[in-house]
């Protein structure tokens, strides 16, 4: 979805799947489990708690100029893109 809306706004193909993977990649991601809702108290003041993971890595500028080179020369899929991102994942 993400990939799609970059490029309804007019980013043009490798750039939209050079974000893709660098969001992929190194940007956060919530895990949301099935389980019962729980009352809040509009008054505590505590926002509700969030699942959510850190980034995997550091960004890494050099990565980021080597996976926009593959792309500009593969043309790869999404599918593909996501397999590189998760391969190189700690």
């Amino acid at each position: 979805m993400f990939y799609n809306a970059m490029r309804c706004s007019g980013v043009g193909p490798v750039e939209a799947k050079t974000m893709y993977y660098s969001l992929y990649k190194f940007g956060r991601h919530w895990k949301f489990s099935i389980r019962r809702a729980q009352a809040v108290n509009p008054n505590s003041g505590q926002p509700p708690e969030s699942e959510t993971a850190p980034r995997a890595t550091a960004v890494n500028p050099g990565e980021v100029n080597a996976v926009e080179s593959w792309i500009r020369n593969t043309n790869p899929s999404l599918d593909q893109i996501e397999a590189r991102a998760g391969a190189q994942m700690p």
